[in-house]
């Protein structure tokens, strides 16, 4: 039976959304070490299984997934370390996590500012006419 801190352990390093898999299962594939760690690679390549990380999508759709792991920095996230980069499953699921939580979280300030501002002139003219 596992104890607290081995669930502690493995709960950071999964998530709900996804799954490491194999290559022929993966809706994902995320280069693990090297220069280009942190980068999606596309699925239609063989890649070697010591130097990407493959996943599924399970608990959302696949092209949610991707959508979602696209807007992820995990690029950078990987040169954080000594040496050439890597990245790891820990690191991808606070990355995941953190994106999920902007996401949901409501836009003030700054952000607001990349919204459209619907055209009121129209509602604004007939108001002057009523009044």
């Amino acid at each position: 039976m596992a104890t607290k801190t081995q669930a502690a352990k493995t709960a950071k390093i999964t998530h709900s959304h996804f799954e490491r898999c194999a290559q022929d299962e993966a809706d994902l594939v995320i280069r693990r070490i090297g220069a280009q760690a942190g980068v999606l690679k596309p699925l239609e390549q063989d890649w070697n299984a010591n130097s990407n990380i493959f996943l599924r999508a399970t608990g959302c759709s696949r092209d949610e997934l991707k959508q979602r792991f696209a807007r992820l920095d995990m690029a950078a996230q990987a040169c954080n370390g000594a040496g050439c980069g890597s990245i790891n499953m820990r690191e991808i699921v606070e990355l995941y996590e953190e994106e999920l939580a902007r996401a949901a979280a409501p836009q003030t300030g700054l952000a607001m500012l990349d919204q459209t501002v619907p055209d009121m002139s129209g509602a604004i003219a007939a108001k002057r006419c009523i009044g």
